[in-house]
């Protein structure tokens, strides 16, 4: 083993152990936007362009079916192991290999549920606000809110 010398003229030691600071990466303003650590749903959701959500009904002057705007848009999920600076799975030639399948399987399973249930916090829970903290390598929560699913009413 030999030192690494940089470009930039900074040496890294043989045997030096590089670690990446996750939380300063996954929380950077200028890679995430100014809300960078703030809870965001919609963070790797994109306005679907497609017009796939009309809605028809019947016109008045006889069976014909006439396409309505409902007003309703969807929403498409993007790949975020797309960019660099999400590291949940690593990236590179050395990034897990069912990132895209947990990815996409998540998403489907919370659709699933929300279509069914509607998430609440429990009353009485967690009280006063709820921060971002690095808890055993991973991005919580604390104090943990107490959350309960709803059934929703068909």
């Amino acid at each position: 083993m030999k030192d690494l010398n940089l470009k930039t003229g900074e040496v890294i030691p043989a045997g030096a152990i590089l670690v990446v600071p996750v939380q300063l990466v996954q929380m950077d303003d200028s890679i995430w936007g100014s809300d960078a650590s703030r809870f965001n749903p919609y963070r790797f959701l994109s306005k679907s362009e497609k017009k796939s959500d009309l809605v028809h009904t019947k016109s008045s002057a006889g069976s014909a079916e006439e396409p309505v705007d409902s007003g309703w848009r969807s929403y498409v999920l993007q790949d975020p192991s797309e960019n660099a600076a999400f590291l949940p799975f690593g990236y590179g030639a050395r990034a897990c290999v069912g990132q895209k399948l947990a990815i996409f399987g998540v998403a489907a399973l919370f659709a699933s549920l929300l279509e069914k249930y509607e998430v609440r916090l429990q009353p009485g829970g967690s009280k006063g606000e709820l921060k971002p903290m690095m808890n055993n390598c991973v991005l919580q929560l604390l104090p943990s809110p107490k959350i309960i699913f709803v059934k929703r009413n068909s």
